[in-house]
């Protein structure tokens, strides 16, 4: 992509996350349908999920290894 047009439209992105909502973002990106589907779960949801299940199965792991 041109690095002027991408430069303008990085710009343009900012200005439109300045004055919108996440929230409001996603309810247009579905309108317009650029978004057919969201996730149930955002990627920081996800990360917490992650690290309480590595921390429970580490911690049953521990109840059966033997040292």
């Amino acid at each position: 992509m041109n690095p002027i047009i991408s430069s303008e439209l990085t710009l343009f992105a900012q200005e439109i996350q300045r004055f919108l909502s996440p929230i409001v973002l996603k309810e247009i990106a579905k309108k317009v349908g650029f978004v057919q589907r969201s996730s149930k779960y955002q990627a920081d949801e996800l990360i917490v999920v992650f690290g309480s299940a590595k921390k429970s199965l580490v911690h049953h792991l521990r109840n059966y290894v033997v040292v």
